[in-house]
């Protein structure tokens, strides 16, 4: 009684690739079939619209051309689903040496069955159905990486949109994965490829370089209108359509790339793509009534009884020919010899226990489980962990973003604001503007720079000096410093100050600060202050409030502040009573510090 949990067990600890393999090496043991045998792997997709239809036993029975009831695939011995994989049916023809992967897009009663159990919660069906959807999509692109031959069976004389999105989207994920698949080569065969030949999808061998051919049989069709020009009309369009996707891109040299996702033949080969089959797939009582239901309750009658005959064997002619054509070009493949000369090239058809072991690499890659999450988690732990998520991006992208922003600054700073910006300098500046402008760029630049002259010339700059200790040098500056920190144009570039001490004027420039807030949801409070170096010691004095002023959001603020020299006895600085208080104290706290220290 212990025993069978311990089994249990073991069997769902066991490894995918490894159950696969050992499945799939089962499978070949009961029919007979030797490990070192070569076997063509022929892919059967069905876009068929009509819900409900599993043809999987009908293509078999049309590539085969047999009865149903001498058909021996119906036996479950020698048709089942691989582990994981139960959209896809694997069947062998021991007789031709061929191994048919069989996979149906459509659903059937057993994928709906886990909604029987479900009552009003849109949620979880759209769960399930999702669930299914991935996994038809990576079977997809499993049986494309995996065969010779895919032959895509459709109810309709005309391509629909759900197969060339399907098939354009698979193509762009192979490109992508492309490395994987030089990864599995290394891996199993020991051998190393180039990475410039990889890159353009070359220097592999074995069926990671073959890029199968593609096929198309479209069924239920009158045998009337199955004419070889008709024929002849929808390949030429299917190639169009193809290569204006993207997904078809030969040329007259048959150039061979590993990336592409399948191969049409071109017409000057006479080798025919497009096939047509006036019999439809099998009937079940149980989806005919649903197939019914679903189309309005309309009936048809069989297509072998519209074309008068009695029997739907009559019409395996064309399939039998499609088959023929298959194992041809199933033997062969586009490789590239050397660089200059492109051409046939027999393929050596991969063993069994090679595609076995290759296929479960790509089984356990592709197949990765998918579960759904959680929904009886609160909301609010949702939201914070999509804030947080947010929070981090949003830090990443605003540190670069500064990073990037303070060595224009420093950049700007340095080249916009010179240490002896001179009066010939600005007017040189002014002039050069001026030349280089013209129009009314030149004439508004001339009513700005009057205004301004006029405006500063009636309201001094400081009030507490007398005006004739003072000397300014007025100009056009690209900024001075507001209220709220906001940019306002034309200020003063460079100020003079007397010295008390000596009479001589010292040339106080005035510094640009230069701050970008990141593009960030939150707003930055900005505290400059001015640092004193006097012998070993050094004070901060704050140029603001306490609190500061607000930066607002996504902007570029500039702020103009002065210099401020120490001589010993007073700080040159404007003489503002705000200032004064603080120089006041910063004087006090040095004489102190200074007293201490000696």
């Amino acid at each position: 009684m212990d025993s069978e949990p311990n089994d249990n067990n073991a069997e769902e600890k066991k490894n995918p690739e490894q159950a696969y393999r050992e499945w799939f090496k089962e499978f070949i043991r009961q029919n007979g079939i030797p490990l070192d045998a070569r076997y063509t792997v022929i892919a059967i997709v069905d876009f068929t619209s009509t819900p409900f239809r599993d043809t999987s036993n009908s293509v078999l029975r049309l590539l085969q051309g047999t009865e149903a009831e001498d058909n021996p695939i119906n036996q479950d011995s020698q048709q089942r689903s691989p582990p994981d994989l139960e959209r896809l049916k694997v069947y062998c023809d021991a007789s031709d040496c061929i191994m048919y992967l069989s996979i149906t897009l459509n659903l059937t009663a057993q994928d709906l069955s886990p909604l029987a159990g479900v009552k009003d919660n849109s949620m979880v069906e759209k769960d399930i159905l999702s669930l299914l959807e991935h996994q038809n999509f990576r079977t997809l692109l499993f049986t494309f990486l995996t065969s010779d031959v895919v032959v895509i069976l459709n109810d309709s004389r005309l391509l629909t949109t759900a197969i060339t999105s399907t098939l354009r989207l698979l193509s762009a994920l192979k490109r992508k994965i492309f490395p994987l698949l030089g990864h599995l080569e290394e891996k199993l065969f020991g051998t190393d490829a180039d990475s410039s030949q990889v890159e353009i999808g070359q220097g592999f061998s074995y069926f990671i370089r073959k890029v199968p051919v593609l096929s198309f049989v479209f069924h239920g069709i009158p045998s009337t209108i199955t004419t070889p020009q008709f024929q002849q009309n929808l390949e030429s369009r299917i190639q169009l359509l193809f290569r204006a996707c993207g997904m078809e891109n030969y040329d007259r040299l048959y150039k061979h790339d590993g990336r592409q996702l399948f191969f049409l033949p071109p017409s000057s080969l006479s080798y025919s793509f497009v096939h047509f089959s006036s019999w439809k797939v099998e009937s079940n009582p149980v989806t005919d009534l649903l197939s019914h239901y679903f189309c309005g309750f309309e009936t048809e009658k069989p297509s072998w009884e519209e074309a008068g005959q009695d029997h739907p064997n009559i019409h395996f002619g064309h399939v039998n020919a499609l088959r023929n054509q298959l194992l041809e070009w199933a033997k062969k493949s586009y490789e590239l010899k050397n660089k200059n000369q492109r051409n046939f090239a027999e393929n050596t058809v991969l063993e069994i226990d090679s595609w076995i072991n290759a296929s479960a690499f790509l089984f356990a890659k592709i197949f990765i489980p998918v579960f759904n999450a959680d929904r009886k988690k609160s909301v609010e732990e949702v939201v914070y962990r999509r804030l947080k998520e947010y929070i981090e991006l949003d830090r990443q992208v605003s540190l670069s973003h500064c990073k990037q922003a303070m060595n224009k600054s420093i950049d700007w700073y340095i080249a916009g604001c010179p240490p002896h910006y001179t009066e010939q300098l600005h007017e040189h500046k002014v002039k050069s503007k001026r030349n280089n402008s013209s129009g009314t760029v030149a004439s508004k630049e001339d009513n700005v720079n009057r205004k301004d002259q006029e405006k500063h010339s009636k309201k001094p700059l400081f009030d507490d000096k007398p005006r004739s200790s003072r000397k300014s040098k007025r100009g056009r500056g690209s900024g001075k410093y507001g209220r709220e920190g906001r940019l306002k144009p034309n200020g003063y570039l460079g100020i003079e100050y007397d010295n008390t001490t000596n009479g001589s004027p010292i040339n106080a420039q005035l510094q640009r600060i230069i701050i970008v807030t990141p593009g960030a949801p939150i707003s930055c409070v900005l505290s400059p202050s001015v640092k004193i170096e006097l012998d070993e010691h050094t004070v901060t004095i704050p140029l603001c409030d306490k609190e500061g002023f607000v930066l607002p959001k996504e902007s570029v603020v500039v702020l103009r502040l002065p210099y401020i020299y120490y001589d010993g006895q007073t700080p040159i600085s404007p003489p503002t009573e705000e200032l004064k208080a603080k120089f006041n104290l910063a004087k006090h706290f040095l004489s102190t510090h200074i007293n201490e220290a000696s």
